[in-house]
């Protein structure tokens, strides 16, 4: 019965995928009539457009006494099937209707059919009376009329949505005005249900509740191939006669079981019943099979079955006789391997061959990986090699007095010979004709040569991130600090991973990620910041949860800098020691950013090397300060624009009404753009030292009107604020304020102070300061 219910579910997906696109396209063409996008008589370019998003039988606009409506009609004069495209217009105020032909290539009107000039009164139509008596009965906007004829054409079924006053609408209030409607002919369905099989001779029909028939794949057509036709007129196999004895047997068709057996006639038949809803509309899926076709099936399978198993159990136990033996030598001899490896005792591994491919490929594969293993060993703490140590040692007995002096005896320095090895070789320390000391003697002389991971230092491109963690957000809890640190560790591991960053854990309030340039698609800059984002989402989820900071005085618990630049990148040390670093300021310009995020307040920060013209498009973020970046090779200061990053700037092809929505909650930030765009024309000289003292002034207007409008963004835009007051009162002239802003940077220092007290009480004692070092951060 599983084949059954399959054939059922494909039926209902076909279903599914033939009408829901008809209730999307009224959805859209309501959104824009509300949304004041089109009006009571719309362009026909903009119905034709949408005619063609989909080909429904009939697409339109109705009013109580107007309306313009595509139709997509099969029509069958002289009895052959043609297709008609024209269009309905009925003018405001016009008591018929306008039937026109229309151009099946621009939607344009060709000639006129017809014009009906007898009175023609929407509200009085079907479509208009089912549509509201079922948005009353199911307290909705939008529903599926009953199926029905279209005069000299195939039936069809058709999806209604309320169109309102778009004034009342502006107020909060809904008053229906009119409907967007779309036409949905059955003749696909009709036609894809009859290639439908079912088992044998069995059969599939599709009706309403009301018994009228949809489809099937048995003859479901009216003598007059017009009309429609219930479920008990059908003749072909004694169809209509089964269904009537099932409404007999259960009320209606439609209380029908799932599944039930019946004779009818004297046939047994099972009939398996299906539901098929969308929204308000429901229809009956029935799928009838033979019993007897069922029984025979059954048979011939469960035959086919025991005939195969007994043919697989045979030769499965002469197979796996064979391949027992193969495989079980030289697994034995992997698991010996494996053993020493565990404890990486990689100088006793022993290496060997075989005349089989695959088992040879194994045993080149066991190479390699003792090879790397060997070399990795230069990065790994001793302490983790006595840890494998003390656990082996536990797991043996003790030794007796004769083993004890046996083993001194053994490890006697006149009894043994030692040699010393370098840090890429393995050890050897087996009979001089054993075939696995060549093998050991070919991996030291190729990891001796080269390395899998050579010393030394390579500039390249290099994308920083410094992650900060407010100490105050963790607490002094042992239980709380650790589990944010495993949550915060697991979610930076594992977003290392993805993105291919080396994370280094500074401690458990500070962490970096960076990224090299490579050769993958993306630049380093943009996954940063890309990894930036899910970073700060990670970390809003686990310190929100488990923060012991108050957060309603609007304290940071993290913040996170980015800096990108050249860097020179590689593994410093020696062969037994190595450590990888990046040399350059990448990595404090972001630790600084970072700093600066706490005081504004900012998740993230970037700079200008990371949020390049390039990179703009893709996130949402603004400029929010100028930063003296760490030192370079040139001897000019370097200054570059910090912005503060939001978020990513994507949206799935589906997704434009929330991409609208966002694109204005985004106009905000286009106010520091607006003001900053004073250093860029200033810096460019773009701009006449006569006109700088008007643009400091509407860049302070800008600010102060998006601090009125956003009082939360205080800290940012008042420092803005105050910065350009400054430029106006302290530049005294145009020029000199043009001076001021072209050299305008924030700098981070670090400051060393020496206090004392002075006074014979300790409470009344004041502190006064004694010396005073500032210095700079990097």
């Amino acid at each position: 019965m599983d084949v059954i219910e399959k054939v059922g579910e494909k039926v209902k997906v076909f279903l599914n995928g033939e009408i829901s696109p008809a209730a999307s396209l009224a959805k859209v063409m309501a959104s824009d009539y509300n949304n004041g996008l089109v009006d009571n008589v719309p362009p026909l370019s903009y119905l034709f457009d949408k005619n063609n998003i989909y080909y429904p039988s009939a697409i339109g606009l109705f009013f109580p006494d107007q309306i313009t409506t595509y139709f997509n009609l099969t029509i069958f004069p002289g009895g052959v099937p043609t297709q008609s495209f024209s269009i309905y217009i009925k003018p405001k105020g016009y008591i018929g209707v306008e039937h026109w032909y229309a151009n099946e290539t621009d939607g344009s009107l060709i000639g006129m059919i017809q014009n009906q000039t007898v009175p023609f009164v929407i509200p009085s139509l079907a479509y208009w009376v089912t549509s509201f008596k079922y948005f009353d009965l199911y307290k909705t906007d939008a529903v599926y009329g009953d199926p029905y004829v279209v005069v000299n054409s195939t039936a069809c079924i058709y999806y209604s949505v309320k169109l309102y006053n778009r004034t009342l609408l502006a107020k909060g209030v809904k008053k229906t005005v009119g409907i967007s409607k779309v036409n949905v002919s059955l003749l696909n369905i009709e036609k894809y249900l009859k290639k439908v099989t079912v088992l044998g001779r069995g059969y599939v029909l599709v009706s309403e509740t009301t018994d009228f028939v949809i489809g099937g794949s048995i003859n479901t057509t009216a003598a007059d191939s017009k009309s429609r036709v219930k479920m008990f007129e059908l003749t072909e196999r004694n169809s209509g006669k089964l269904m009537k004895e099932l409404a007999g047997k259960y009320g209606t068709i439609s209380n029908t079981p799932t599944t039930t057996e019946i004779n009818s006639m004297g046939i047994d038949y099972i009939v398996k019943r299906m539901d098929f809803v969308l929204e308000n509309m429901k229809w009956n899926l029935f799928l009838v099979i033979y019993k007897e076709d069922l029984t025979k099936v059954t048979n011939i399978n469960t035959a086919i079955s025991a005939g195969v198993a007994v043919a697989i159990l045979l030769i499965g136990i002469i197979l796996s006789m064979i391949v027992g033996y193969v495989i079980t030598r030289p697994l034995t001899y992997l698991k010996k391997q494996f053993a020493l490896i565990k404890k990486f005792d990689l100088e006793l591994v022993q290496f060997n061959s075989s005349s089989f491919k695959e088992v040879n490929s194994i045993y080149k594969d066991l190479f390699n990986m003792v090879s790397w293993l060997n070399d990795f060993k230069s990065f790994l703490p001793e302490s983790i090699f006595l840890q494998l140590s003390n656990i082996e040692e536990e797991g043996k007995p003790k030794p007796s007095v004769q083993e004890t002096s046996h083993d001194m005896k053994k490890h006697d320095p006149h009894h043994n010979i030692h040699a010393t090895y370098s840090s890429h070789s393995i050890d050897h320390t087996a009979t001089d004709n054993s075939s696995s000391n060549s093998m050991r003697s070919l991996i030291a002389s190729k990891l001796g040569k080269t390395g899998l991971f050579k010393l030394g230092l390579q500039m390249k491109n290099v994308s920083v991130i410094s992650i900060m963690i407010n100490p105050e957000g963790l607490g002094n809890n042992p239980d709380t600090i650790t589990k944010i640190f495993s949550r915060i560790a697991s979610g930076l591991s594992a977003l290392s991973k993805t993105l291919k960053a080396d994370l280094q854990i500074t401690s458990i309030h500070e962490y970096q990620l960076s990224f090299v340039d490579s050769f993958s698609k993306k630049k380093p800059n943009l996954v940063a910041v890309e990894c930036a984002i899910k970073v700060s989402k990670v970390l809003d989820n686990v310190l929100t949860c488990y923060s012991e900071l108050d957060l309603s005085q609007g304290n940071p618990i993290f913040s996170i800098g980015i800096s990108s630049g050249k860097a020179n990148v590689g593994n410093l040390g020696t062969s037994n020691l190595r450590y990888y670093s990046i040399v350059g300021p990448c990595c404090t310009n972001a630790k600084t950013l970072a700093t600066i995020g706490s005081i504004y307040h900012a998740k993230i920060l970037a700079d200008g090397n990371t949020i390049t013209d390039e990179a703009k498009p893709f996130f949402v973020s603004r400029p929010i300060d100028r930063l003296l970046l760490g030192p370079s090779r040139s001897s000019e200061k370097d200054i570059s624009t910090v912005y503060e990053v939001f978020k990513e700037n994507n949206y799935e092809n589906d997704e434009w009404l929330y991409e609208l929505e966002q694109q204005k909650k985004n106009l905000k930030y286009k106010d520091f753009e607006r003001a900053f765009q004073i250093f860029d024309l200033v810096k460019e000289n773009k701009i006449e030292p006569s006109e700088v003292m008007q643009k400091l002034y509407e860049s302070i207007d800008i600010l102060n009107g998006h601090l009125l409008t956003n009082p939360e963004d205080s800290v940012v835009t008042s420092h803005l604020v105050k910065v350009f007051e400054y430029f106006t009162r302290e530049g005294v002239s145009s020029f000199g304020a043009l001076q001021m802003i072209l050299n305008y940077h924030t700098q981070v220092n670090q400051n060393m102070k020496s206090y004392s007290t002075s006074g014979v009480s300790a409470q009344k004692a004041s502190d006064f300061e004694i010396t005073n070092y500032t210095f700079n951060s990097y």
